[in-house]
């Protein structure tokens, strides 16, 4: 495996080569930004808080969010993240998809491109090895769920629009956990899960909607943070390019 470049000494977010793509001072804002958000009191996600304070955050960092030019850097990196999570069976480290645009996006338009994004991701590996056999791969189905090379993913949708404070970030991002981190916990999930939402509770006054609403019914409705309604229909195109 590469070893993973560290932009800033001070920084404990460990920056994947292909994203960061030659972008040093976009990588040390991006870095900058993830402590001061989950440096909030109250910053609901313990998970990523747990990431945090151990230095399990990894980062990539691309471009033209929603236009599929990053596939390639954003699938790589991913890759590392895949192998790097196998080796060390953390629970806990996730990857951050950070995009440095600066158009700011609707939560409509975030959720479209972010679909986008992950559509033309997947096409870019082989049809083959795309899904996860544990979840289906039509979006049409309630049981489906993000895949990339036969693993699941549960992700978060992050930008500066979005109504969820936890949720608020200066850049379009998308937070990748594999599904099997979450099953690996077991017994310690639901009191995280209950943990969260107390937390939601005191940092912004209410819990998400969409979460507290679907829990794991529904896993694709919660990802772009949007409160959705029952009759959502999830924007992932079809794409073989």
């Amino acid at each position: 495996m590469r070893k993973h470049a560290r932009v800033e000494k001070a920084s404990p977010h460990l920056f994947y080569p292909a994203g960061l793509a030659s972008r040093p001072k976009a990588a040390a804002a991006i870095g900058k930004a993830i402590s001061g958000l989950l440096g909030r009191d109250n910053y609901p996600c313990v998970a990523a808080l747990n990431a945090a304070r151990n230095s399990q955050h990894r980062v990539g960092v691309y471009s033209a969010f929603g236009s599929g030019m990053s596939s390639r850097a954003l699938g790589s990196d991913l890759a590392l993240f895949k192998a790097e999570q196998a080796a060390s069976k953390s629970a806990y480290l996730s990857f951050w998809a950070v995009f440095d645009d600066a158009t700011p996006l609707t939560e409509e338009k975030f959720e479209s491109l972010m679909w986008k994004e992950l559509s033309l991701l997947s096409a870019s590996t082989p049809a083959a090895s795309r899904w996860d056999p544990k979840f289906s791969a039509d979006p049409a189905d309630p049981d489906f769920c993000f895949s990339f090379e036969g693993d699941a993913f549960f992700l978060v949708g992050m930008h500066p629009q979005s109504s969820r404070l936890a949720r608020r970030f200066p850049f379009p991002a998308v937070v990748f956990n594999l599904y099997e981190q979450f099953e690996a916990l077991g017994a310690a999930y639901e009191p995280m899960v209950e943990l969260i939402r107390r937390r939601d509770q005191r940092f912004q006054g209410s819990v998400n909607p969409t979460v507290e609403r679907w829990a794991n019914k529904w896993e694709s409705i919660q990802f772009s943070g949007r409160d959705n309604p029952p009759d959502w229909k999830c924007p992932f195109p079809r794409s073989e390019a």
